[in-house]
């Protein structure tokens, strides 16, 4: 988990910045493979908003994807806030308790 902590760490950022100068070639991979990611994972706030956001880009939806991509930015927030917050009780608690 603390992997993922490591790679979300700028992804909220750079979905909106995607969104912001209309990169839509390269909002939808980012949404795509965040969508696996979290699909394997079973973080699935992410996997969900990121398979909406995956579907209106395909259907060229372009009115949604400004409340999808907030969506799927503040559920990466929320997913790496939660990641940390187990990640550092498990720190707290030391080695032997995992």
């Amino acid at each position: 988990m603390a992997s993922l902590l490591l790679r979300m760490g700028g992804t909220p950022q750079r979905l909106r910045e995607f969104l912001r100068t209309f990169d839509y070639a390269r909002l939808y991979p980012a949404a795509r493979g965040l969508k696996g990611e979290a699909g394997t994972l079973g973080i699935d706030a992410i996997s969900r908003a990121a398979e909406d956001l995956c579907q209106s880009i395909k259907a060229d939806h372009v009115e949604k994807y400004g409340i999808q991509t907030e969506a799927l930015a503040r559920a990466c927030e929320s997913a790496r806030a939660q990641i940390a917050s187990l990640d550092h009780g498990q720190e707290a608690k030391g080695p032997e308790a995992g």
